[in-house]
């Protein structure tokens, strides 16, 4: 068998390398034209870089709210004291119930105070019986008087007599009306609708004048009550409508109408006091419960806006870049106030421009 020789190996290697580096430098070279090519492009070819981030300016409409922490306090919230001292022989409702104006809620004990009564009315029937005659015995002793049957002296008294007994019975009828007053304040009505929110004292109990019993909520109207600032108060005004969400109760919207507006500052906040009214029906919500009041601030309507960071400004004032047919230029513009990191334009652009984005 025939062995080649290390010469005509080394040749046969030097052939492979070879053509090797001629196909190495063939691709290399196609390269490099390429990148030659790009360099040396037609101006044409700049249309198909791509654009420049631009912002195109449209009409908008916005609401500007503001959120505020409110508390939701009962429409009246009533104290009911005893206006007079007595034993509890009826408690007609406990926490929780629910009242109609009128209702009888407590009784007290009425026996003594009818026997007040019988006293006052007899008191009274003697009054009227001593007043009737000191008034007989001055009109006799008038008569006398005059024809000088009787001194001064003498008629003095009688007149004086008779004063007295219409005071007494002025008295007697004071006496008597007050007892009847006492009568009736035994019986103690709930003196609204609402629901009791607090009970304390228990059937039997001896109370005295002025003691709390009760305490009774109307629920069927709500305020939500909040503190406003100052930057916001001017936007604020009577009867509008505002939504409010509560807490506890998820992502449900409520509506309430602006009733109240504070003249002044709170002391302690320098906040202002603002309150919306709800009709809460059906009672799904209670007194007390902690909500979250959307104030409506400011409407825009058809304005527009650019982002704060494309405005450039100068002491000779904002400028902006409209973009246009691949070309810009430099804009003055009119601003406005500021909203979510954006600025209303006033003048100077129109609807449908484009602003290069810095």
């Amino acid at each position: 068998m025939r062995t080649h020789s290390v010469k005509y190996k080394r040749r046969a290697l030097g052939c492979v390398a070879l053509v090797l580096l001629l196909v190495f430098g063939l691709f290399f070279g196609i390269s490099l034209k390429e990148y030659f090519d790009t360099l040396n492009a037609p101006p044409d070819d700049l249309a198909a870089m791509p654009e420049p981030p631009t912002y195109t300016i449209t009409p908008t409409n916005i609401l500007v709210v503001r959120s505020y922490p409110a508390e939701l306090d009962a429409d009246h919230e009533i104290q009911l004291s005893a206006p007079i001292d007595g034993e509890i022989v009826a408690l007609n409702v406990d926490v929780g119930s629910a009242v109609t104006q009128g209702q009888v809620l407590v009784e007290l004990d009425k026996r003594y105070r009818r026997i007040t009564v019988q006293d006052a009315e007899a008191a009274l029937l003697g009054a009227m019986v001593a007043h009737s005659n000191a008034f007989l015995d001055l009109q006799n002793n008038r008569e006398l008087h005059s024809e000088g049957v009787i001194g001064n002296d003498a008629y003095r008294k009688i007149l004086v007599a008779y004063y007295d007994s219409k005071a007494q019975l002025d008295r007697a009828t004071a006496a008597l009306d007050r007892a009847r007053e006492e009568l009736v304040d035994s019986t103690i009505e709930a003196p609204c609708d609402g629901k009791v929110s607090a009970r304390y004292v228990e059937l039997g109990e001896h109370v005295n004048k002025y003691q709390t019993l009760l305490r009774i909520v109307h629920d069927r109207i709500l305020q939500a009550v909040c503190f406003v600032e100052d930057r916001d108060i001017v936007s604020v005004q009577p009867g509008s409508d505002v939504a409010f969400t509560v807490d506890s109760l998820g992502g449900s919207v409520y509506t309430a109408r602006v009733s109240a507006i504070g003249a002044d500052v709170e002391p302690e906040t320098r906040l202002f006091r603002v309150e919306a009214t709800y009709t809460n029906v059906p009672f799904a919500l209670r007194a007390g419960m902690v909500a979250r009041v959307q104030l409506p601030i400011k409407a825009y309507t058809n304005a527009l806006f650019v982002p704060t960071y494309a405005v450039r400004y100068y002491p000779s004032g904002a400028f902006v870049s409209r973009y246009h047919d691949g070309s810009n230029d430099n804009v003055a513009v009119q601003l406005g106030s500021e909203y979510n990191d954006q600025v209303q334009v006033l003048g100077g652009l129109q609807a449908g421009d484009r602003v290069l984005l810095r």
